[in-house]
């Protein structure tokens, strides 16, 4: 995480990862090679303060930590490990937050870029609420965005109107402001 942030409320973006992979051990932002994941994380770069990757392997992970190729996929794991996961990602973000604070900045919204296959689990384990006061947002859901073409054009849209600061998501979806 960066200290680089000029701000005393700032924004996390968290991006769900792909399938599509690179075969060796790179930086986790280079991992994922499919372009609804390079959107998404265009997206984080452009509008968020902070972003991480959600994995089913490994939880939240850093963009530059350096990982291996994997496999595993939410629908692989069992209710077990569903709980095990979604505490793993309240606790990492709760320790984001704490982090930021100690920086002097308060962490005010939320944004989830995953499918519903990712959130429904997670979201009904409380990952991204339990203990946490920032607002979390779910674009992708609350704008009734159903397949991946359209959240891809959603978030391009957006990347595109921002130009070159960084800015808040809209409650509505909107745009970046």
């Amino acid at each position: 995480m960066s200290d680089d942030f000029k701000k005393d409320s700032v924004q996390l973006v968290i991006v769900g990862c792909g399938s599509a992979k690179q075969s060796e051990t790179v930086p986790a932002k280079e991992l994922y090679t499919s372009t609804y994941f390079v959107k998404k994380r265009k997206y984080a770069e452009v509008c968020g303060d902070f972003w991480t990757i959600l994995s089913a392997e490994h939880g939240l992970i850093e963009p530059t930590v350096e990982i291996e190729p994997y496999d595993t996929t939410i629908a692989d794991l069992s209710k077990n490990d569903l709980d095990e996961l979604a505490h793993s990602v309240g606790m990492e973000l709760i320790d984001w937050i704490v982090d930021l604070r100690t920086k002097g900045a308060v962490v005010d919204e939320i944004v989830v870029l995953a499918g519903r296959s990712y959130l429904n689990p997670l979201k009904k384990r409380e990952a991204f609420s339990a203990g946490i006061n920032a607002r979390v947002l779910y674009p992708f859901q609350e704008s009734n965005l159903g397949g991946i073409g359209e959240q891809m054009a959603w978030l391009s849209e957006r990347v595109h109107s921002t130009k070159t600061k960084q800015q808040r998501l809209d409650t509505k979806g909107d745009q970046c402001e």
